[in-house]
């Protein structure tokens, strides 16, 4: 479709711009214009597409209108049918009878609406559903499939003139295509009919403007005449008509450059060099006018008085022709049969849209990769531990020395004291190769908090001491300890309380046989000074001289408290819990960069609280490549099966 102003003439743009009768629509206001509601609505009431038939044997058999009222009443849920017989046909709104045994072609009316079914070449007898169409869905409808795109190229067009491609979008290639034509139709005769009205309207206006002007005309000219025959002694016209003519020549100049620059008044600044040369132009002018204007005054009386008659006579009379000559644009406008806009193609169709298999295809490849690339980086970074072998497979080297199974009874479930065992001879198994003195120390933390080294603190030291292994418990997470919650003794010590501890009242911390554990130091300040101070390290020197054979620390998570760096400095080996489906890889890595970084490496981690995916049989046989199994393997009997010890 395409949208051009008619050529004008200089004095029509200048009439039309004076007089306010021009207009300037952009390309994308005409695009609004085009899917106007009304506009829609109308060629859908046309077609009638507010109505449609289910079930139809034939779509031409039946053709149902409906022309009044049936926006007004909210069909919604209930249920529209219309018998067809040879000669008749019946109406049933939720299965009450509206209308009985109606001819065809003849139009009813009822409560609800005026309808008229016609009847093709069918003489068999059937039910159908009648289903209508509210203004909002169907405006709602045709409004999204309807797509207008404004074309403009400003070297060729204004930003009111180019091409506008309209297409839409639907199976039923005959009714967009019908629905297109009748709104394109539409759209063309509504911009003709507009441009009629408007010069209708501008002709009245002109017509009244002659009426009054040529009264004046005749006036003034009546004035001059009587000059003429009081002064015809003088040759006047002689003397005046150069500057006459002077006057009437610059005028126009001056009209056609002012008419330039109020039309690029709107496009351009006032620093543009064009609008700039349009004022210079225009001054120039203006000061020919007041040359003449000084010349005009030197004049005799006589002459000045004629002149003055002479100008606005011709002034009158100019305008007078001018509004004749716009009366008859006017007329040939309003006879005329082309507007703005027109046709350049009739709808066609242009490519299947939809189902596209190869765009359904690529859309699901790249899809696939996007989810893929997501799934990746979510389990390399974002997802949690689900497996122990997850950790060799991005590259956490550190030995696993073990493994503990989710329990729900720690005293009772076999399999985790059995783990547990498997565990304590791996770590003895490290301490032998690192730790040759008598009493050996062993940090335990986590990378964040609940990963259970607490619970996996306290039962490696019930372990140690079950087996007659003397062994002290310190509950050194001097932030948010809770060892005081999982023994028999509750209270909690003060920093210098635990300062006193020695071996004439050790006993009072005294657990179980062989076991002891000091509980969290309470209402400290600065937990990173007290860890620092030589004083606590002295401290824990005196422990070792105790004669304990092993003092376990239970310390805060590495990534959250930095007291636990130097904690793990007063340890012989330091251990890392982390926990099944809540340690995530990223913050493996970073305990362990972090501890690198203080140069104090982990000898060991321990993979807490896992449970065996269903589908997997035997639990050190799926985790057999792994190192620790070599260590059970020194110290446990061949093929170890837990369903055995369950026997």
């Amino acid at each position: 479709m395409k949208v051009e102003e008619p050529i004008r003439s200089l004095s029509q743009q200048s009439a039309q711009f004076l007089s306010g009768t021009g207009s300037y629509t952009t390309l994308e206001n005409y695009s609004t214009l085009y899917k106007a509601r009304n506009n829609i609505l109308d060629v859908a009431k046309k077609l009638n597409l507010h109505v449609a038939l289910d079930n139809m044997p034939d779509e031409n058999a039946f053709h149902v209108s409906i022309f009044d009222n049936y926006n007004s009443i909210d069909l919604s849920g209930r249920n529209l049918k219309i018998q067809f017989e040879e000669n008749v046909f019946s109406m049933y709104l939720d299965d009450e009878k509206i209308i009985s045994n109606q001819s065809y072609d003849v139009p009813i009316k009822t409560e609800l609406f005026e309808i008229q079914v016609t009847k093709s070449n069918f003489n068999s007898a059937f039910e159908s559903n009648l289903k209508t169409y509210s203004d909002d869905n169907l405006f709602r409808k045709y409004n999204s499939i309807i797509s207008v795109i404004p074309e403009t190229s400003t070297r060729y067009y204004s930003p009111s003139e180019g091409l506008m491609r309209i297409s839409i979008i639907s199976p039923d290639i005959e009714l967009a295509k019908n629905f297109m034509n009748e709104l394109n139709n539409l759209f063309v005769k509504e911009d003709l009919d507009f441009q009629i009205q408007k010069a209708t309207n501008a002709k009245t206006f002109i017509n009244g403007q002659l009426s009054q002007i040529q009264k004046e005309l005749d006036i003034k000219n009546n004035l001059l005449r009587e000059f003429q025959r009081s002064n015809s002694s003088v040759n006047l016209e002689l003397e005046v008509q150069n500057i006459v003519s002077s006057i009437s020549e610059l005028q126009k100049q001056l009209d056609t450059i002012q008419l330039e620059k109020a039309k690029i008044s709107d496009k351009f600044t006032q620093e543009n060099p064009l609008y700039k040369n349009l004022l210079a132009q225009e001054q120039v002018i203006l000061d020919q006018i007041d040359n003449i204007e000084i010349d005009i005054k030197e004049l005799p009386y006589s002459q000045q008085d004629y002149l003055d008659l002479y100008r606005d006579f011709e002034t009158t009379q100019n305008i007078y022709i001018e509004l004749m000559n716009q009366r008859l644009n006017f007329s040939i406008l309003e006879a005329s049969t082309i507007g703005k806009i027109s046709i350049v193609d009739f709808p066609y169709v242009s490519r299947k849209v939809s189902p596209n298999l190869l765009y359904h295809m690529i859309a699901i490849a790249v899809s696939f990769l996007i989810f893929l690339v997501l799934g990746i980086v979510r389990g390399m970074f974002f997802s949690p531990l689900t497996n122990p072998a997850e950790l060799r497979e991005n590259n956490v080297n550190e030995e696993i020395i073990g493994v503990l199974p989710y329990f729900e009874d720690q005293e009772e479930d076999k399999k985790y004291n059995s783990s547990l065992e498997s565990l304590l001879l791996n770590i003895e198994s490290v301490l032998s190769e690192k730790v040759k003195n008598n009493t050996q120390v062993i940090s335990i933390t986590s990378p964040l908090a609940n990963c259970g080294k607490t619970t996996t603190s306290l039962a490696i030291a019930r372990k140690l001491a079950n087996i007659n292994k003397k062994t002290l418990l310190i509950d050194l997470d001097l932030k948010k300890g809770d060892l005081h919650k999982k023994v028999k003794n509750k209270q909690r010590i003060s920093y210098q309380e635990f300062l006193n501890i020695s071996n004439e009242n050790i006993s009072q911390f005294q657990e179980s046989q062989n076991l002891f554990c000091i509980n969290k130091i309470k209402s400290l300040t600065d937990s990173f000074q007290v860890v620092n101070s030589p004083i606590f390290s002295e401290k824990i020197k005196e422990f070792k001289d105790m004669g304990f054979d092993l003092i376990i620390i239970d310390t805060a998570p590495l990534l959250s408290v930095a007291d636990t760096g130097t904690l793990m400095a007063l340890a012989d080996i330091n251990l890392m819990v982390i926990r099944h489906e809540m340690t995530k890889v990223t913050e493996v890595n970073q305990t362990l960069s972090i501890a690198n970084q203080i140069g104090i490496p982990f000898e060991g981690i321990i993979y807490n609280y896992y449970k065996k995916p269903e589908g997997y049989y035997g639990y050190y046989g799926f985790y057999g490549n792994y190192d620790y199994q070599y260590y059970a393997q020194k110290y446990l009997y061949e093929n170890y099966q837990y369903n055995d010890e369950q026997k």
